[in-house]
């Protein structure tokens, strides 16, 4: 049986977790009890966002990126209330057309038919015409609460990050702010931006760090700075292991992000092996351009 845990974080600001935040289905985001009452991500699984939907009656419905935990059930937002959509610019046509998503993600990678019949059956995707798009721009003034959008591209082409500046609360998305670590394991993610989004955010004073999987961070510490030592980390473990003349396909299978694929189902494991070759080609990309030291002078 399936659970939605809420926590209040202020009066207004409550985060919402679904129970098994740790599968790819799900995600956890934020309900700001304001008029308009907003909601964010909070993608928990269909039978609880139904609950959800038809006891808070949200009239405004925000996604921070394009990726399936994050918007599985998005459409029962329109099917069971009446709440305006947002879809970041710049990701509309991932939300309205499949064969789009899967090129742009899979990119020449041979798991496009695999990864399409995924992307329909195991995250429901279906096709989204109503909506608004937002970018940076995008400040919402509900009393008692303010809300700033922030450009945090890297993870996706237009993925965002919301900051509450009177609360002093941040909700990263999928910044990486958790034990999962910072994930860019499609074509269209951008390393060298997703680095720069780490950088840009560590610069906003928080108490509170709201993150889409690993629950809600009290004190901000180094979190950012952190996630940006693990991508410096990663990329000096490659270029050790290619001057120890590992290959490519040897780098890969011993692991970028994921170690354990040789335990995985086969079906998965595919996927985790694209998804390292992925990040490895992120990595040289910047790496044949002088690496992570040359163009941000070790900020970590």
């Amino acid at each position: 049986m399936h659970h939605t845990k809420r926590t209040k974080i202020t009066n207004e600001i409550e985060y919402i977790e679904p129970d098994g935040n740790q599968n790819f289905l799900s995600c956890a985001g934020i309900l700001i009890n304001s008029k308009p009452k907003i909601l964010i991500d909070t993608n928990i699984g269909k039978s609880d966002i139904l609950k959800l939907l038809q006891s808070e009656k949200p009239d405004i419905y925000i996604i921070t990126h394009h990726h399936g935990d994050h918007t599985s059930w998005v459409y029962h937002v329109l099917e069971y209330g009446k709440a305006e959509i947002y879809i970041p610019r710049g990701e509309e046509e991932y939300f309205y057309n499949v064969d789009y998503l899967v090129t742009k993600t899979v990119g020449e990678y041979p798991l496009g038919f695999s990864w399409k019949d995924l992307t329909i059956h195991y995250f429901n995707y279906k096709e989204i015409q109503a909506y608004s798009s937002y970018d940076e721009s995008l400040e919402l003034d509900c009393s008692p609460v303010k809300i700033k959008c922030i450009d945090t591209p890297g993870h996706s082409p237009s993925h965002k990050s919301f900051y509450f500046p009177d609360e002093k609360i941040i909700f990263t998305g999928d910044l990486g702010i958790d034990k999962f670590g910072p994930w860019y394991g499609w074509a269209n993610c951008d390393l060298k931006l997703y680095v720069e989004s780490l950088l840009k955010i560590n610069s906003y004073e928080a108490d509170v760090i709201a993150t889409s999987h690993g629950g809600v961070l009290k004190n901000k510490s180094d979190a950012f700075l952190n996630c940006v030592k693990i991508i410096f980390n990663r990329e000096e473990s490659i270029i050790k292991r290619l001057d120890e003349g590992r290959s490519k396909s040897e780098i890969v299978s011993e692991g970028i992000y994921y170690f354990n694929k040789s335990r995985a189902p086969e079906h998965f494991k595919s996927f985790y092996v694209m998804w390292d070759d992925f990040m490895f080609e992120h990595h040289m990309k910047i790496i044949a351009d002088g690496g992570l030291n040359k163009l941000f002078k070790n900020p970590a």
